[in-house]
């Protein structure tokens, strides 16, 4: 008990004298990054330190929840922000759009998300007042996401020296129809540091199936993944104009800003992720604050969950509205139920959706509600299945609990999610297209997860390795960041590969002159064959 004690005081003392003032950039685009940023603030503020939340409110949301309890909050209200929320309300009628290669290599339109974020950007670092009230904190460190290099241009005007470039997948950072990136990395964040990506073996952008896939794979998911970096690079000059019109013409790039912070925190866990190249100062952080109470069912779920029938869970998120999705997904989902009645469906719908309440009256083994405690669920013993869109944290909970899933991705990371988890052996994948035009493939699907065990073997070992790990994400994001402040930054981990052109970085120069110096050289003996071949024959002649 008293060596308890004495590592108790310690460990506390410890936080105490390594104290540090850190800002988190944490704009409302959407309640889940608030909760993201936010447990990450939570985390930092537990372990002694002084912690301002900075949420410009992009959304409406800063007076609607509340993202950490122990980090002190400061809400930017009254911005210019109503197109930005109607482009956000537009993104659940836009999910079904089908476009072609064609359009996404030749996009040259300029994404109204990127813009209206910039102008909100825009709108807050012009704020006088507010910078110099931002400045009088005299922030030690800076954490921000990739979903816009806003925050890496606030930092480098209020003077942070210290900052840390979290990965958390973007909303949107061009056209819907061609984005797919991920709570990881993105390609255009892992070409900003210098990592490289194989577009021949990472199905980061579209699908390959095995290793090696085929030409025509492999050669669309280059195709995607080049113009991602095109198109994000565009948008981040954007940002950088829009900073040196204020700020000089010599402010840094935002790039530049971010690929040279001390650390990147990444919101995944290595065990999900598709394993790739990486960097010494690359750090996952991922199932952050998601594990740290147990959940508990309430009165009427607990019904539900201990009627004596196993359960399938079905969840969409929260930005493919059922409301706004085609009228026959959810009536194909409920033929489907009736072709399993020995399990209980359990269907997660918004609190607008009507239909579906209608929809399932007089199916016994069907709730629709517009709220589930997912977490709970998930852990309950009698859940055998989990459909989900395929969004990060769901996956997460799924993963921690040994759940095995059934995937239908949207939009944003969840494709690229699917693609990981299928490929790891313990969810199956399916297009979202499949819900309207071939639902036997759904319910093969949900047939196939409920009887062949393989799915369940491969959860339940990915469980166990989740939760015997040697360090949790908490650990690992207090220990890091302590150590980089405690030691005025770790330049030793500075990759200089980022720095380089691309043309230098893969010697494009080299292989450039190795293929014309032979190819010069028999030019010249053809040359020379020739004249003598005709020199030759004119001695004859004469």
């Amino acid at each position: 008990m008293i060596i308890r004690i004495i590592t108790f005081l310690a460990v506390t003392l410890c936080y105490t004298v390594s104290s540090h003032k850190i800002l988190v950039f944490s704009p409302t685009a959407s309640k889940s990054h608030m909760i993201s940023q936010g447990r990450i603030a939570e985390e930092l503020a537990n372990a002694g330190h002084d912690v301002v939340n900075f949420e410009p409110d992009f959304l409406d949301l800063t007076d609607k929840f509340v993202p950490c309890k122990k980090c002190r909050r400061w809400p930017v209200t009254g911005l210019n922000n109503k197109l930005y929320k109607d482009i956000q309300n537009e993104m659940s009628g836009n999910v079904f759009q089908k476009s072609s290669l064609w359009s996404k290599i030749f996009n040259s339109n300029r994404d109204e998300h990127q813009d209206e974020y910039n102008n909100l950007c825009e709108e807050i670092v012009t704020n006088k007042e507010l910078i110099e009230k931002l400045k009088a904190e005299k922030f030690d460190a800076y954490f921000g996401e990739q979903i816009h290099l806003c925050g890496m241009g606030l930092a480098h005007i209020l003077g942070i020296k210290h900052r840390f470039w979290v990965a958390r997948y973007p909303l949107i950072l061009f056209s819907l129809s061609t984005i797919n990136f991920s709570c990881t990395m993105s390609v255009s964040m892992r070409d900003s540091l210098g990592i490289p990506t194989p577009s021949s073996l990472l199905p980061f952008m579209s699908t390959l199936d095995g290793t090696p896939a085929s030409f025509w794979q492999r050669a669309n998911n280059f195709v995607l993944q080049m113009a991602h970096i095109r198109d994000e690079y565009r948008d981040v000059e954007w940002t950088n104009q829009m900073f040196r019109r204020h700020f000089g013409q010599d402010f840094p790039s935002v790039d530049y800003i971010a690929k040279t912070s001390d650390a990147v925190f990444v919101s995944t866990d290595e065990l999900l992720e598709i394993q790739s190249p990486t960097l010494s100062n690359v750090f996952h952080i991922g199932g952050l604050g998601i594990f740290n109470k147990e959940a508990k069912l309430d009165e009427e779920f607990s019904k539900v969950m201990n009627n004596g029938s196993d359960v399938v869970l079905f969840s969409l998120g929260t930005i493919a509205n059922t409301t706004n999705i085609p009228p026959s997904i959810m009536e194909n989902l409920m033929r489907i139920t009736q072709k399993f009645k020995d399990y209980k469906f359990i269907i997660k719908v918004d609190k607008h959706d009507t239909r579906s309440y209608q929809l399932a009256k007089g199916l016994d083994n069907v709730l629709v509600t517009d709220w589930v405690p997912q977490t709970a669920i998930l852990a309950h013993p009698k859940l055998r299945a989990f459909i989900t869109h395929a969004g990060y944290n769901s996956l997460m909970e799924a993963a921690h609990a040994g759940v095995p899933v059934i995937l239908i991705p949207f939009m944003f990371d969840q494709p690229r999610n699917g693609r990981s988890v299928a490929r790891k052996g313990w969810g199956i994948l399916r297009d979202k297209f499949q819900l309207i035009d071939d639902p036997d493939s759904i319910e093969e699907a949900v047939r196939e997860i409920l009887h062949n065990p393989k799915y369940q073997e491969k959860a339940s070992r990915l469980r166990k390795l989740m939760r015997s790990k040697p360090q949790n994400a908490s650990e690992r994001l207090i220990k890091i960041t302590n150590w980089v402040l405690e030691n005025d930054g770790v330049e030793e981990l500075q990759y200089e590969g980022k720095h380089m052109d691309f043309f230098t970085y893969y010697n494009l120069d080299i292989i450039i002159v190795a293929a014309i110096i032979p190819t010069l050289i028999f030019i010249v003996l053809r040359i020379s064959n020739i004249t003598v071949a005709v020199k030759s024959t004119k001695s004859k002649k004469e």
